[in-house]
Formats: C-alpha cells, structure tokens, sequence
C-alpha cells in the first residue's frame, strides 16, 4: 500500500497519508504496550518511504517542479476555487444545485483556466457552492455528530495495557483505523474531489456507519430491537430501492448501448445520427445527445448538398431541445446563431452569440467564434478584436485554429482594404 501510494505522484495523497499515519502513530504509541512497536514500526515505514521516493526520478522532477513554479494567483486550482467561490456568492443559501458546478463554471471562469475542471477540487468548497449553506450545515452538523460520538465512545475501547483482565478484542483497533482512514480522507479533500469518486463515498459511508455502530460499546441507549412489523418495513424500503436502481441501471444499458454505436460510426454520419436518436428516445432528458445530434445536422448542412435549409433548421430544433435540457451550455446558443448565420440571417444570430458570451465569457472558444461570426458578414474591423482575445486566452496554436485562421484572413482583408483606399485630394 505503501509503494501504491508514492507511485502515484499526488503531493496531497502523500500529505494526507502521512498526517494521518503520525495521528495513528502518535496514538498508538501514547498506549505503554503498544509504544515500542509502534516506534519501530514507524520508522521502518519511514525508511521504506525515503527509499521508494529516492527510487522515483518522476516524482522527485514533480515535487520540484512544483515548488519552484508555484504560483498561488495563477495556479489552475486556485484559480477554480476562486471561480466556485464567485459562484457561491451569486447562490449563498441552496447553491447551484447538486452537481451543477461543472455546468454552471464556464459562466465563472477565470481567463487562464481554459480547460472544464469537472469538480472543484476541494470538497469542501464544492459542497459550499453547490448546497449552499443549508446544505454545507447539513453536512457539518453529520460530520460534528460523528467526531462527537468517537469521542464518546474512545475510553470504552480503548484497550489499557496494563489491564490484563480484559479479553483481547479488536474494536480499538478499528476504531483507530477507521480515524485516521477518516483523518486522511478529510485531509486530502481539501485539494481533491474524494466525495465525487463512488469508491470513496461509499468507503467514507460504511467506514461512519460501522464506527457509529460502536457507540454500543459506550451506553445501552442505543440498543433496539427490531420487530416484525419493523423488519417487514424495512425490507419493503429496500427492495422498493433495489427495483428503482435496477431499473434505472436497464435504462441506462440501453442507453449507454446505442451511444458505444454513435461512437463506432463514422462522425456526423446518418449512422450516428440514427443511434444517437434512439438513444435519446430511451433518455430524452440528455442534453449532450440532442446537441451531437444538432451538430451532426449543422456539419451536414454546411458539406455540399443541394438544398441545406431544411438540414439547418433540423440541427436547430435539436439546439433548442438541448436548450431546453441545459440552459447554461454557450454551445447550443452559439451553435443557434451559426445556423442562422448559414440561413444569411446574421443581424439575429448577433443576439444568440451575445447569449453564449454572457454563458462563457472567458472561454477562447466562444470567443473565437464571434469573430468567426463577423468574419462571414465580411466586418473585418469587428472580428479582428474577438479572433485577437480568443488567441490571447488559448495561445496554442494546435488548439486555437479557429483563432489563428481567420485571424490571418482577417489581416489579409483589412491589409487589401487599406491599400485599396485612395485618400481624396
């Protein structure tokens, strides 16, 4: 366990490993009969520790990487916490909803984080920005409860050393673990997303549960006896559950089938199309699904064919649709406005790019193409500042085509016009 945790390279999975050992550690070697071996075994895992990391040229280059280019105002995390803090303010009681950051983050993002982080990468901050303080209270008063209740229950397990009429048991043993499990757990959500990984959620939930069931130890006020009529209860609840996650686990088999055929087929072709309807007909309220299938429609109306009106106003109603599911993704109103920029419809499709700005006005991409816009009605001067910015938040060329293009284009235009212009004398 010890190597799995320094081959993976996460500075705060080391410091959250390490401050928890010392707690379990210094523990243990406050109890007299366990402090030798407690020494002992501490510093051989020290020892194995320095050697593995010795051993590891990589993350011996990361850990100075990371000290010598750390920047607290430019680093990608803090950045995205300071953008989950910005959009707490706006949402302070409920939040932005449960698992809305990712969604709503574009709106807030800083101009240096181009990329979708996905969580926060703090718990912490996230259970903030998406519960609200009603919901973040909720989950302080669960986790008050907990800390409260170990502490009741701690001198009732733990095994004295020099009691010897006790029979060996080993509820201190989990009881020590469990803490500094729970110790290192906490601790590491300070820089990452534990809560959001099933794995750990359900670790943390069963880890909890078992060490609230040691309260027994401490009172007998929290013995009960179930009856019948409580058994029979409980067991209805359960399978009640159990029939919602199996259908809902059919539903999306089937679902997630038709979306692996999209993906086999050749891109933006009938095919996908074909199965990426079907999957929205098992789950009509998937956002992403009506918006690949407006951008399927729109590619195929800007290829050669004979009459793409009509193909243009398909790909717009799946635009709304999507519209409809997710009304805080920029695409589908940018998406909109391009298709009305391919109907010669360009004074209204002005409003849908403005919608789209106002949903990601930081991002290069959105950015980009409100100069991509003005570039189509031939105003040069207007698209050369927003094909400028877009290149100016994303400076990688590889990346940023769409910047670096018509950027060029654009140069060209205003250089023709210029020379074409004759002052009058």
């Amino acid at each position: 366990m010890l190597a799995g945790m320094v081959v993976t390279i996460s500075r705060g999975g080391w410091v959250a490993c390490g401050i928890s050992l010392v707690l379990v550690f210094g523990i243990l070697a406050w109890q007299r009969v366990y402090r030798i071996p407690a020494l002992v075994m501490a510093t051989i895992i020290v020892a194995i520790g320095v050697y593995l990391y010795s051993k590891n040229l990589h993350a011996q280059i990361r850990i100075e990487r990371s000290i010598e280019t750390f920047e607290f105002d430019r680093d990608a995390r803090t950045l995205v916490w300071k953008s989950a803090l910005d959009m707490w303010s706006d949402h302070k009681w409920l939040g932005v909803g449960p698992g809305h950051f990712d969604v709503r983050f574009r709106e807030y993002r800083h101009q240096l984080v181009q990329q979708r982080p996905g969580w926060v990468h703090n718990d912490y901050i996230q259970t903030l920005t998406e519960w609200g303080i009603v919901g973040a209270s909720i989950v302080l008063v669960w986790l008050g409860m907990l800390i409260s209740l170990v502490i009741r229950m701690w001198r009732f397990v733990v095994k004295q050393g020099d009691d010897f009429s006790r029979p060996s048991s080993n509820r201190f043993a989990f009881v020590l673990g469990a803490c500094g499990a729970f110790t290192a757990i906490l601790i590491h959500s300070y820089v990452d997303f534990n809560m959001h990984i099933p794995a750990n959620a359900i670790l943390v939930i069963v880890l909890g549960g078992l060490l609230v069931s040691h309260v027994r130890f401490a009172t007998e006020r929290y013995w009960r006896t179930i009856h019948m009529h409580g058994r029979v209860g409980l067991t209805i609840i359960v399978l009640g559950l159990c029939l919602v996650f199996v259908t809902q686990t059919i539903r999306g088999g089937r679902e997630q089938f038709w979306q692996t055929q999209a993906e086999k087929a050749s891109r933006y072709s009938s095919a996908q199309v074909e199965a990426l309807r079907k999957a929205f007909e098992i789950e009509p309220r998937n956002f992403d699904t009506a918006y690949i299938i407006g951008e399927a429609y729109r590619v195929l109306a800007m290829s050669d064919i004979a009459d793409p009106e009509p193909v243009v106003r398909e790909a717009m109603q799946w635009y709304e649709r999507a519209m409809q599911l997710n009304p805080y993704d920029p695409y589908n109103y940018l998406r909109y406005g391009m298709c009305l920029d391919l109907l010669e419809r360009y004074h209204e499709a002005e409003s849908w790019l403005a919608k789209a700005v106002d949903l990601d006005p930081n991002g290069y991409y959105v950015v980009g193409h409100v100069g991509w816009h003005y570039a189509q009605v031939r105003n040069y001067a207007a698209a050369k500042p927003w094909l400028e910015r877009s290149r100016r938040l994303l400076p990688q060329r590889d990346v940023n085509t769409i910047a670096y293009s018509y950027l060029n284009i654009v140069d060209r235009r205003l250089q023709e016009f210029a020379l074409s212009f004759k002052p009058v004398r």
